[in-house]
């Protein structure tokens, strides 16, 4: 029933931060939106091709992450797949 909770919660609180008129957190980073997170760290360019292993049923935190098809880089900025290719053979 905690979980339920928890997941109404979340998508009550995303639906108002989207289409609320009060947007109370802006993510100012280009390729970045503002999206309910599962407890699996976000996707960086050295750990895009590996799997979350943690249950994520229904438990979110909102936060900005990266696009759908970006990735962070070492800067903390969302670059393309391509950009992420040149990043990880550079260093």
């Amino acid at each position: 029933m905690r979980v339920y909770m928890s997941f109404v919660l979340c998508c009550t609180f995303m639906f108002l931060v989207k289409y609320g008129s009060a947007d109370p957190m802006r993510c100012s980073k280009p390729n970045e939106i503002l999206d309910c997170m599962s407890p699996c760290a976000e996707k960086t360019c050295q750990t895009r091709n590996t799997e979350c292993t943690k249950e994520s049923f229904g438990i979110c935190r909102v936060k900005c992450v990266c696009k759908n098809g970006f990735y962070r880089d070492t800067n903390d900025n969302c670059i393309s797949v391509k950009d992420c290719d040149y990043q990880v053979h550079r260093s």
